[in-house]
């Protein structure tokens, strides 16, 4: 796992790099497996908005390519060919984004492990309308982003946040605010992958959590600047507008 926090520094632009390595991990599979059915267990996990029957297929396809290409160990046999069940299985939740002319939206969710947000609140809406509540997010240029991920790819990025609790489930109303002790250090790894004809990409997001005492004495002190760097809206944004200092500190102190 990459810790994007070791520039020292926080940001929210797009980040893209292409993807080299496999796009699946089935690291603590079953961890992942048993958190899925919990929440679904709980509420919706799974909704579509316009997704039509060639994104439909299309994006099947390529995540049983992926999963049997890339761990035919563990996903070689037979598999529901189903984008409502096949996510069950795997540690990464399942997204499409569907281009249609000048029109992009998120077609599809099967999200079960979320960082703070409700797939209700998303479903439909644009790249631009979806990330918009970010702090800092710059809407200039997302035109050619959007382009460039149903153009070319497939590309991976880094996103992360400091939690209070070790559950891959963190929806939003989790934590409103963290404090400093115990703090786990969340890491989504997104990967994208265009769907050619169809028009738009799949999208896969896996979260990591890591206990802060996991980290080197520099990848701490990394983590510590980049929460010193954010500004007070995102710092907001991110449940530290009250406890940021101390926070910093706990980090410092190892």
């Amino acid at each position: 796992m990459r810790f994007p926090f070791e520039t020292g520094e926080y940001s929210v632009a797009p980040g893209l790099r292409r993807l080299t390595g496999a796009a699946i991990s089935v690291q603590d599979l079953e961890r992942y497996r048993r958190e899925k059915r919990a929440a679904a267990a709980k509420r919706t996990v799974c909704l579509e908005h316009e997704l039509g029957e060639a994104a439909r297929t299309s994006a099947l396809e390529r995540l049983l390519e992926l999963l049997r290409g890339e761990h035919p160990e563990v996903y070689g046999g037979a598999l529901p060919e189903s984008l409502e069940e096949l996510p069950f299985l795997m540690t990464e939740d399942v997204a499409v984004v569907r281009v249609e002319g000048d029109r992009e939206w998120l077609a599809f969710g099967h999200i079960c492990l979320p960082s703070s947000w409700r797939l209700e609140e998303k479903i439909g809406r644009s790249f631009l309308e979806v990330h918009r509540p970010v702090p800092g997010f710059v809407e200039k240029g997302s035109g050619a982003l959007v382009r460039s991920l149903v153009e070319k790819g497939p590309y991976e990025r880094y996103a992360w946040g400091l939690t209070n609790v070790d559950v891959l489930d963190q929806e939003a109303g989790v934590h409103a605010e963290v404090a400093p002790e115990p703090i786990w250090v969340r890491v989504e790894r997104q990967t994208m992958h265009p769907l050619g004809a169809c028009g738009g990409w799949l999208f896969l997001i896996h979260p990591v959590n890591t206990r802060v005492e996991e980290l080197s004495g520099g990848q701490r002190e990394a983590l510590a600047r980049a929460v010193e760097s954010m500004t007070e809206e995102q710092a907001g944004y991110k449940g530290l507008a009250g406890t940021r200092g101390a926070v910093v500190a706990r980090l410092r102190r190892g």
